[in-house]
């Protein structure tokens, strides 16, 4: 193998690892939302997807939220609607919005 073609593979996983410590720190971040939240009385799955949104920066719809999170429609509904009454996140025409 060339040179090149190890510095190539070098850098992919160097890549990789950037990419799962920035994903594990995001979950923390996640995790530290969800457990302020607790604290101000909202359920620790309010702050887990209020945490979720703020990193997706981006609308989402109640099925990718209900995938994202692994929990029920049911669920998910109350978690958004708290999230919407305390007026953290804005629903848009079927989207949610942080």
């Amino acid at each position: 193998m060339g040179s090149r073609m190890v510095q190539i593979l070098m850098s992919q996983k160097e890549g990789n690892y950037v990419s799962e410590e920035r994903g594990r720190i995001r979950q923390e971040v996640i995790d530290a939302i969800a457990e302020t939240m607790d604290l101000y009385g909202a359920t620790h799955s309010s702050g887990q997807l209020y945490g979720i949104m703020f990193f997706e920066n981006r609308s989402m719809t109640l099925d990718e939220m209900t995938i994202r999170m692994n929990m029920s429609r049911n669920n998910m509904s109350y978690a958004v609607r708290s999230l919407v009454e305390s007026q953290m996140v804005k629903k848009l025409l079927g989207n949610i919005v942080n």
